[in-house]
């Protein structure tokens, strides 16, 4: 059992959380990353598997994946039902989450929307009436209240478009296509916090592989990052859009040709996204801003189309309960860290914001999710951080076994211990001790021959070696 000789500090911190993040799931990642900036500034953070019907934002059903969230800082409690907390009001929520009633608030407050309506199954004859008083060529059609870009059909002409409505099931809503860049941005308060832009689906051609070869290569990407792991790129539904082309699966693209793979730039739904907070034209950032307070959330996030043409910001809707993911793991490029849950908590936890930051703190979600699961627990609280936690990161080169009966042997003497593998046979330890029980292991070490823990990790922990 060795210390690798090379293996980068913010490189195995970055690691270490990438692996956290892909043990909640893509479904329990936005409470997860809200529990962990909470728990990372200190606040007192438990996973619920209920939490009442008593808040006004949320219903009475259990959980048992750790996407109910109770947080306090001594004297304020919120509870979370994942990105969502508890000021965000259930009639703020259901404005949100209704495509009509939103679109009225957006045009009560002066907020450019695309023009469209609301219709019942059946009712092709206001379709046609529709479709008829619009100048548009193209047009879209989605479910009246859904998410997750299901159900969305976009870029539809007008004879697609009657065809596509007389199979909805339930109320939807017609717009008019708006071209231009496509974004969500997340707005707490009266401040964006974060945004990412939504390009087309594209794959670029080497002059070697098939689309299916492309894809397949692309998928394998998103298999390796937490919110996209789940959510691939459908080849059946690629096949669709490039028929319409001419083009199949088995043609190979020129070297450099882009691909257009699909129109539904929706995440889930297997689209891109690209961090661009930095970059975000001022014009879409105020329309967001514009929306969120429209509806009376405290936070949401904003998806808009940005005509670049005419420069208008065009608002789509608002989601009351975005995912976060996206922001901290886009699926091009870097992300935006855990911007998003610190800008929330900082909303509800005003005085938190001034506390010290454990970056280096991984909660071991994996542990949370199968206790809760079991049904015996009706909740999990988190050891809340105290001033003078010592922190001590230990990178060895060893097997797995050796590993797990050193995390066991440190587990009778820190408050907190979790383990991170990169290979085989190449791991990290991240250690937490309590001041008195890491004075305890100095004495000890000073008064002993043999080794406290071993030699390496002795080294390690009581400073004998820079690390």
């Amino acid at each position: 059992m060795t210390a690798p000789k090379r293996l980068d500090s913010h490189l195995m911190a970055a690691q270490s959380h990438l692996q956290a993040a892909h043990k909640a799931g893509e479904t329990g990642l936005c409470a997860y990353l809200i529990a962990l900036a909470a728990y990372q500034r200190g606040l007192d953070v438990s996973f619920e598997t209920f939490l009442g019907d008593d808040r006004e934002y949320l219903g009475s059903h259990p959980d048992y994946n750790g996407n109910y969230l109770r947080i306090s800082d001594g004297k304020s409690v919120h509870v979370f039902d994942k990105s969502r907390g508890d000021l965000s009001k259930r009639v703020h929520t259901s404005a949100a989450d209704s495509k009509t009633l939103s679109k009225k608030l957006f045009e009560h407050g002066n907020i450019k929307t695309p023009r469209g309506a609301s219709f019942k199954p059946g009712n092709e004859a206001g379709v046609s009436r529709f479709l008829a008083s619009s100048s548009a060529d193209r047009f879209v059609v989605k479910p009246e209240q859904g998410s997750l870009g299901r159900g969305v059909h976009v870029g539809l002409t007008a004879e697609d478009t009657r065809s596509v409505s007389t199979r909805q099931k339930a109320a939807f809503v017609i717009e008019e296509h708006i071209s231009g860049s496509e974004y969500r941005v997340f707005v707490v308060g009266d401040r964006c916090v974060a945004a990412y832009e939504r390009p087309a689906l594209q794959v670029r051609g080497d002059g070697i592989s098939s689309i299916e070869a492309l894809i397949d290569a692309r998928n394998r990407q998103r298999a390796l990052n937490p919110r996209t792991r789940s959510s691939l790129i459908d080849k059946l539904e690629v096949a669709a859009t490039l028929s319409r082309t001419g083009r199949s699966l088995d043609d190979i693209p020129h070297a450099f040709e882009p691909v257009t793979l699909s129109f539904v730039r929706n995440i889930s739904a297997g689209g891109d996204n690209r961090d661009v907070t930095d970059t975000l034209p001022g014009l879409v950032g105020k329309a967001a801003v514009m929306a969120c307070n429209a509806t009376g959330l405290p936070n949401c996030g904003v998806d808009i189309i940005h005509d670049e043409a005419a420069d208008v910001a065009y608002v789509l809707e608002v989601n009351s309960r975005p995912h976060l993911g996206a922001h901290s793991f886009p699926s091009l490029g870097a992300g935006a860290g855990n911007a998003v849950a610190d800008a929330i908590l900082d909303h509800y936890f005003p005085r938190s914001a001034r506390n010290e930051r454990f970056p280096e703190l991984v909660i071991d979600i994996a542990a949370v999710k199968s206790a809760l699961a079991s049904g015996q627990f009706r909740s999990l609280a988190c050891k809340r951080i105290e001033k003078g936690w010592i922190h001590r990161r230990i990178p060895l080169d060893a097997s797995e076994s050796e590993v797990d009966g050193l995390l066991r042997q440190l587990r009778l003497v820190c408050i907190h211990v979790e383990k991170f593998s990169y290979s085989e046979s190449r791991h990290v330890i991240n250690a937490f001790f309590l001041p008195r029980g890491f004075a305890g292991l100095v004495k000890t070490a000073k008064q002993n021959k043999m080794p406290v823990i071993s030699r390496e990790v002795d080294a390690i922990l009581f400073g004998r070696t820079k690390r």
